[in-house]
């Protein structure tokens, strides 16, 4: 578990292998491949510190790095004398180079509309001690304009991965909608040494949950500009498990999203298809072990309202997993959601995923209303608008409800939000359960906008659960009598 990937020679009519590179320092699993260039040598990406490297190795072991510095390189191919690299950085999402004399020589510019027409937020890099003096190191994704500005703490998956310093789409999302977004790589990330990786090995939830919070206080002190009043923290996989696990132990938070997230030791060990192995190495294999390091066993120390977010096929992160935390919460009183995706698998978004995840992040954060919108790439049509309010907080109305519709209250009591995707009548659907009360259901006046997408969510945490049909913007009234609000998309910012 969290073992660096090495790279090994053997003779080709058998025999011993031997290891070209060093476990302890490099990981050459970044992509799982070798490209061969020429007859004596191959290209591998190394994550190294936040970054991506591409390092060329031969037979004799003997092994030099092509391309480092800020960046990370996404694939190498070498043909004809030349050697083309794909990468990202932080100004561009993706693109080519060819390696002409040691140094990059860029051949696209495929984020130039992005940059010019939504702009990017450059990632501040940083560095901050642990409580122990260990070096924390990440980035500050700060929102334009003066503060202060209200913080996302997020949290990587893994949690042997790493973020890098490379254009992330989501921070890129929660900047532009005001957030200060915080990503750090703490002890079990990838990139930093083996050591690193395996800190937590049969302990999660201690030095890395130190290190993140470090991290947080660390540019809480730092930049003024930011906001400690106003914290939220998130997650998915790994980083769902720290978020459940630190608003278990610190209450600063305002909301947190706990998405997809390895949340009980106990039940992922049998549900789960990456093996009984993963929690065994990671929390450890005896009861007493497990529920030390359960974000389950410790629910009843929340206090932070909560948007649960899941796939509905997740098999790394089984759906109980999230359905019994959310249940959990509700039942303890803790203000929570839950939005589920039919049809998708931990890591495959989809149309309009991604999207309504983002707005739904944004939204629990804050308490208030976010609105998106999505770019059309073909034939432009109208679209809807609608507030997202995924935790709970209704904002005032913003016109007069239209067409009264007696309320309809699904036998699961699961409200389905649907709305269509694109002109070949693709579905993307996410499911908001709730079991509260509502006394009837609105439809509210769409404005049109000539390039977005429909939105996708309009439903309070204490709504009846309803059906949106594709091209209407419904809201539902409480039975305080308040409804939601139609309100204006942000810039044309998404994240995918």
């Amino acid at each position: 578990m969290a073992r660096n990937t090495a790279l090994y020679v053997m003779p080709s009519g058998g025999g011993d292998a031997t290891r070209l590179s060093d476990v302890e320092t490099m990981d050459l699993g970044c992509n799982g491949r070798i490209e061969l260039r020429g007859p004596d040598s191959a290209l591998l990406l190394n994550n190294a510190r936040g970054t991506v490297e591409l390092h060329e190795f031969r037979p004799s072991g003997n092994h030099q790095a092509l391309v480092q510095g800020e960046r990370a390189v996404t694939g190498a191919a070498a043909r004809g004398g030349s050697l083309v690299v794909s990468f990202a950085d932080a100004a561009t999402a993706g693109d080519v180079a060819v390696l002409d004399g040691g140094q990059l020589r860029v051949l696209t510019d495929f984020s130039a509309p992005l940059r010019s027409d939504a702009g990017i937020v450059e990632p501040l890099e940083l560095t901050f001690p642990s409580a122990d003096g260990y070096p924390v190191h990440g980035w500050l994704v700060r929102p334009p304009g003066q503060g202060p500005h209200p913080v996302l703490l997020n949290i990587h998956g893994g949690p042997f991965a790493q973020f890098t310093g490379a254009l992330f789409d989501e921070a890129q999302v929660y900047a532009a909608a005001g957030y200060a977004v915080l990503m750090c790589n703490p002890r079990g990330s990838a990139g930093y040494g083996q050591a690193h990786g395996r800190a937590i090995k049969e302990k999660m939830g201690t030095l890395d949950l130190q290190d993140v919070l470090a991290f947080l206080d660390g540019a809480l002190g730092k930049s003024e500009d930011l906001d400690e009043g106003s914290l939220g923290i998130m997650g998915g996989s790994y980083g769902g498990y720290l978020t459940a696990w630190t608003i278990s132990h610190d209450h600063r938070f305002k909301a947190a999203i706990v998405e997809r997230g390895f949340l009980d030791p106990v039940s992922f060990t049998g549900s789960s298809d990456i093996g009984w192995f993963f929690g065994g190495e990671y929390t450890g294999r005896t009861a007493e072990q497990m529920a030390a390091q359960s974000p389950m066993a410790r629910v009843d120390e929340v206090r932070t309202p909560a948007l649960v977010i899941h796939s509905e096929e997740d098999l790394r992160c089984p759906v109980e997993q999230g359905q019994r935390y959310f249940t959990a919460l509700k039942q303890l009183g803790v203000e929570a959601a839950f939005l589920v995706f039919p049809g998708r698998t931990t890591n495959s978004p989809g149309p309009g995923r991604r999207t309504t995840a983002s707005s739904a992040s944004t939204t629990s954060c804050s308490g208030g209303p976010v609105t998106f919108r999505r770019r059309r790439t073909r034939r432009r049509r109208p679209g809807t608008e609608a507030t997202h309010n995924a935790v709970g907080a209704v904002a005032p109305a913003g016109a007069h409800p239209a067409d009264q519709a007696p309320g309809r209250n699904p036998s699961s009591c699961r409200a389905r939000l649907i709305s269509g995707w694109d002109q070949r009548a693709e579905y993307s659907a996410l499911l908001l359960m709730d079991r509260s009360s509502a006394r009837s259901r609105y439809r509210m006046p769409c404005r049109w906008s000539v390039s977005c997408w429909t939105i996708r969510a309009c439903q309070p945490l204490n709504s009846r659960c309803c059906v949106l049909p594709s091209g209407a913007v419904k809201s539902s009234r409480t039975a305080s009598g308040r409804t939601t609000a139609a309100c204006s998309p942000f810039r044309d910012r998404h994240p995918s």
